[in-house]
């Protein structure tokens, strides 16, 4: 039946969003019929729309957004909190659909659709954002937009998970002096932007984030000035558009 959760922790968090519903940071749906048990008594029935960051992200807390939620029609559906803040290697569900809208036909189902973002994380160092994968069950659209923006959906049968992966800011200047030394340049440009480079991964190393900022603006400066004199202007934005995401991960 997709993803679904079936613990005690879930009816407690769920029947506090009911509780919570007239919060302006939640995303709820009219007053609907009660949830049911399942069979076994374990918890909750229904299935998820889950957000989560994927294991390999840099320690920290990354927040999501919710921005709109179009609740089908019958059945109960219950938002969760807004906004939602997820850890490495771990899930939340934005949207849980409890109850078809007919009992005889659930397969049938109507879709619910959430649409939300990423906005920001605590990680020590920075991070940027690198990527996401929709998972969706059989049976309802695929997520689409899937990337810094996701808009899902999830009905009672079938729901979707879309995981994001994010990269330090060391990472992402290591992956920035790749792409300068791919770059076909005479040895003196090369190397006056590498040393740019190495000395911004020396600041980040050290914690010193406001002279990694300086020293990134002052490589943009630099890049810019050079453009279609002694670095292909293609070659130049590309640079600067990568500069540009570390100072983001770093909060410049």
């Amino acid at each position: 039946m997709g993803v679904r959760s079936r613990t005690w922790v879930r009816v407690a968090a769920l029947f506090l969003v009911a509780a919570c519903s007239r919060d302006a940071q939640r995303l709820t749906a009219p007053p609907q019929p009660s949830p049911r048990f399942d069979a076994q008594g374990q918890g909750l029935e229904g299935t998820d729309a889950l957000v989560c960051v994927s294991s390999d992200s840099p320690a920290g807390n990354y927040t999501f957004t919710v921005s709109d939620i179009d609740f089908a029609e019958g059945g109960n559906t219950v938002a969760g909190p807004n906004p939602a803040v997820v850890a490495p290697d771990g899930c939340f569900a934005l949207v849980t659909r409890l109850l078809p809208a007919d009992d005889e036909n659930p397969t049938a189902d109507p879709v619910t659709k959430v649409t939300f973002s990423y906005t920001s994380n605590d990680a020590a160092g920075g991070a940027g954002y690198s990527g996401t994968i929709c998972a969706n069950d059989a049976g309802i659209p695929a997520s689409s937009p899937c990337g810094t923006s996701v808009i899902a959906n999830v009905n009672y049968v079938a729901g979707s998970v879309a995981t994001f992966s994010f990269i330090s800011a060391a990472q992402m200047i290591a992956g920035l002096r790749v792409s300068l030394s791919d770059l076909d340049l005479r040895k003196a440009t090369d190397h006056k932007f590498d040393d740019m480079l190495r000395k911004i991964q020396k600041d980040i190393d050290k914690e010193q984030s406001s002279h990694a900022c300086k020293d990134l603006d002052h490589f943009i400066k630099e890049v810019v000035h050079d453009a279609g004199k002694k670095i292909d202007s293609g070659d130049a934005a590309t640079l600067t558009t990568k500069a540009n995401a570390i100072q983001v991960a770093l909060g410049c």
